[in-house]
């Protein structure tokens, strides 16, 4: 995250919500997307596309500006990715469709019903659609409000399994869980610990591995060497299960 200066609202003009695009002086390509939020953000992803969302109130220049002072760290986030090849999407979810859940994969097994619910019944995962909505719509309404319900059981434990690895917290930080599209999890002392509600496809020692993770923001605020340290200490294979977390992830569709 980019830190935002102080800007006047008053005498900036409307600015456009939809995104363009734009090109560094190094020619790196973005996309500009203002919105209603308050900070500046630029998003650099493994497929190579970079993303910056402003403020509403903000200056084109004074973007462009911030982004150019980013350009080294932009072009370094760049090159650490390595080349990944386009994933096919995943086709649309039916009955016998399977779906990632705590590292393995479930079978849907789909009925019409009053309303969208799903039960998890050994390896099946027994679906109701109702008939509102079409089997498709029903289907995710349907899984969602489950992964949402597994997630949090799932997460409270890990917190149980990971506080008494962790002895520098005091007391059990509030834990939220949300949908999340660009990370598994965030801590802000205010707040306590979110988790992404997809992380509860992964594997309980992928889970582990990013609550304990969190945990250590409560020390280091940044992903410098200190953390790095810390995280070590507690978990020495830690880049061995992010690594197969990012691959699982990318393989099994847990973020679609």
């Amino acid at each position: 995250m980019v830190g935002l200066r102080k800007l006047c609202k008053g005498d900036l003009p409307p600015v456009s919500e939809q995104k363009t695009n734009h090109k560094t002086p190094g020619n790196i390509t973005y996309t500009l997307e203002y919105g209603a939020r308050k900070t500046f953000q630029i998003t650099v992803r493994p497929d190579g596309t970079v993303s910056v969302k402003a403020p509403r109130f903000m200056k084109e220049s004074d973007v462009k500006r911030l982004v150019e002072c980013r350009e080294t760290w932009i072009q370094e986030k760049l090159a650490g990715f390595p080349a990944v090849p386009p994933l096919p999407t995943r086709p649309p979810l039916g009955d016998g469709s399977r779906v990632p859940f705590l590292g393995e994969m479930i079978r849907l097994d789909v009925a019409d019903g009053r309303g969208n619910s799903a039960r998890l019944d050994g390896k099946i995962l027994r679906v109701t659609t109702g008939k509102q909505n079409s089997v498709r719509e029903g289907i995710g309404k349907a899984l969602r409000k489950w992964y949402s319900a597994e997630a949090k059981k799932e997460f409270a434990n890990s917190m149980e399994r990971c506080l008494p690895l962790c002895s520098f917290i005091d007391a059990p930080p509030p834990l939220g869980i949300r949908y999340m599209r660009a990370r598994w999890g965030s801590y802000s002392r205010k707040s306590g610990i979110t988790l992404n509600t997809h992380l509860v496809k992964a594997s309980r020692t992928c889970i582990d591995y990013v609550m304990i993770h969190e945990l250590c923001h409560a020390v280091h605020s940044g992903h410098g060497k200190d953390f790095r340290s810390l995280l070590g200490r507690i978990l020495p294979d830690w880049k061995a299960v992010k690594k197969q977390l990012e691959e699982s992830s990318k393989i099994c569709h847990y973020i679609e």
